[in-house]
């Protein structure tokens, strides 16, 4: 009887955000139920044609898309509106979509909301600096949340960029620099001048958030160049006719998913050899020997690459 009392008492506590215990783990016992379901539905497709048609595709991503819904919504006070708001037309894009439009215009959008995202964060934070005062810039952490919302939405840009072959080693390779370096200097001196308390050491704090600001600001850079170069082209590409001398599969995570997995072609044209990304299905009916028409364009910001037209 004693330990079911407290047991209960445990559960009826309230935590130091205000939240009862019993809400806490319904919450994320609905999310990790929904997530698991996704994964396990998500691999499963490899294996079953349903699952792997649109229609199952589209059920798939729906647990994890009503998984994101649990975590903002199953709660006593809801988040603020702006990250609710921002967080919500992320989950759908990631999840529905790249299943709606081609790969190209879901590169875009996504680009487009991380820059929102990082205009936003930097907007909101400025204000704050020249002293002005409201319900929205009250809220401390909301420009940190904002920007990590809008690098989330660089994710999937950088893999539709991976299947992409540049003619250069180092596509933009200045502007991402300065944006590794304006990345890294802005959180090391936003760290510095917070006066947050915090059981880490102030220099442990600011190495942190400096490897972060690195890692968002080449990110964003590069990601933004790339797709724009490639997905805002219209111009008339040259085609060429190359022979398929080899195929691998570059994995991400280690996990054995279309979902992780770039399908490459490696290609030979007498002049030079490029790996570059295509479709499961184009994958799997091209073998080593055969021909392969690939598109090649001078890019609209300038960087040249090769690309298969059927990937856009």
């Amino acid at each position: 009887m004693v330990l079911r009392y407290n047991t209960t008492m445990a559960w009826g506590t309230l935590r130091k955000d205000g939240e009862p215990n019993w809400l806490f783990w319904l919450r994320w016992g609905l999310v990790a139920a929904l997530a698991i379901t996704f994964v396990a539905l998500y691999i499963s497709r490899l294996y079953n044609s349903y699952l792997a048609s649109f229609p199952g595709r589209y059920l798939t991503m729906s647990f994890a898309f009503v998984a994101a819904l649990a975590f903002l919504f199953v709660r006593l006070e809801p988040l603020h509106w702006l990250i609710t708001a921002l967080a919500i037309l992320l989950s759908f894009g990631i999840c529905y979509l790249q299943l709606l439009v081609a790969k190209k215009v879901f590169a875009t959008t996504m680009t487009l909301f991380a820059i929102a995202g990082f205009l936003i964060a930097g907007t909101l934070e400025m204000l704050r600096r020249v002293g002005m005062r409201g319900p929205t810039l009250g809220k401390k952490n909301l420009p940190g949340e904002i920007l990590i919302i809008g690098a989330l939405g660089l994710f999937p840009v950088l893999r539709f960029t991976a299947g992409i072959h540049f003619r250069s080693d180092f596509p933009f390779m200045i502007p991402t620099i300065a944006g590794a370096i304006l990345g890294t200097g802005l959180a090391a001196y936003l760290t510095i001048k917070s006066h947050k308390e915090s059981k880490f050491p102030k220099w442990s704090r600011v190495l942190g958030y400096s490897l972060c600001g690195l890692l968002a600001g080449t990110i964003a850079v590069w990601g933004t160049l790339t797709t724009f170069d490639v997905c805002l082209d219209f111009a008339e590409p040259e085609y060429r006719t190359c022979r398929v001398v080899g195929k691998d599969e570059e994995r991400y995570g280690g996990y054995r998913s279309p979902h992780f997995t770039i399908y490459e072609l490696i290609l030979a044209d007498g002049e030079e050899t490029i790996s570059l990304g295509v479709p499961l299905d184009v994958y799997g009916e091209v073998d080593e020997g055969d021909y392969f028409t690939v598109a090649c364009s001078d890019g609209l910001l300038g960087e040249a690459y090769v690309i298969y037209q059927g990937y856009l």
